[in-house]
């Protein structure tokens, strides 16, 4: 047999997000969402932004779930699709992605806003008073009308003055600003209410949601989603499939486990 023949990858990029443009990452998180994976959660994000659609301000939303779950692919597919619903409405919206993976000063998430918010890649330089960064947000803001969703991946990941963000983000930023502003919380730690100052809880205001881990059934979808794009499906036997599903969803149910699980069986064959 020639090395062509007996060859299970065909695209190999498919197995790894990293190498992926950002077009086909979308396109295979689309189709994932095509396939009622997580139906279950984007009902209810539905149900907790509806009033949007009625012209009222939604409640903030905090949603727990462990790593590989799809908090941050979910919320963005699902408003996504609520700011192409909303002109149909009449209703301007907007929203912007703040991702926190990396650990943060509150200096650093200040930053990671306001970059998120004008749309630019520079960086503001370090020793900038907090009040210059605040003040630079809420310029950016004071532009805006109609409701402002953002969106803040790992949360708990501030570091320092985490107390000053919350504050500024619950109680002096809707003042300051025309727009109606909410947020999505994400979090993988459930325990992280519990190291909030209690006064800033109140003045935050949210309704929390659990996102339950990936069960087998959800990551043999997602698993032969990258069979279709990867492989060869005629050299991949459709139980070891399920295989990898069954230790991935005993593990954790972490969908890039399942991934990882994956290539390491092609790897193996």
């Amino acid at each position: 047999l020639t090395a062509a023949s007996r060859r299970i990858t065909v695209n190999p990029s498919f197995l790894d997000d990293e190498k992926l443009p950002e077009s086909e990452r979308v396109e295979v998180l689309r189709e994932v969402f095509h396939r009622n994976i997580r139906s279950k959660q984007l009902g209810r994000l539905a149900m907790f932004l509806a009033p949007l659609l009625g012209g009222d301000l939604p409640s903030n939303l905090l949603i727990y779930g462990p790593s590989g779950t799809g908090k941050s692919v979910t919320c963005l597919h699902f408003l996504s699709n609520l700011a192409t619903v909303c002109p149909e409405r009449k209703i301007e919206f907007r929203y912007f992605y703040l991702d926190l993976t990396t650990p943060r000063t509150c200096f650093g998430a200040l930053n990671e806003l306001s970059i998120a918010l004008d749309g630019e890649a520079r960086r503001y330089r370090k020793g900038i008073a907090l009040e210059h960064m605040q003040q630079t947000i809420i310029t950016t803001l004071s532009r805006m009308k109609g409701f402002t969703c953002i969106l803040i991946d790992e949360v708990d990941n501030i570091t320092v003055d985490a107390d000053i963000f919350y504050t500024f983000l619950a109680k002096t930023l809707p003042k300051r600003v025309p727009t109606r502003l909410f947020y999505l919380f994400l979090t993988n730690r459930l325990e992280w209410e519990k190291t909030l100052d209690p006064r800033i809880l109140s003045v935050v205001k949210k309704t929390a949601h659990i996102f339950e881990p990936y069960d087998s059934m959800d990551l043999v979808e997602i698993l032969n989603l990258r069979v279709e794009k990867s492989l060869d499906p005629r050299k991949v036997d459709p139980a070891a499939i399920r295989k990898i599903a069954a230790y991935a969803s005993r593990e954790t149910g972490d969908a890039r486990r399942a991934v990882e699980l994956l290539v390491k069986a092609v790897k193996i064959a």
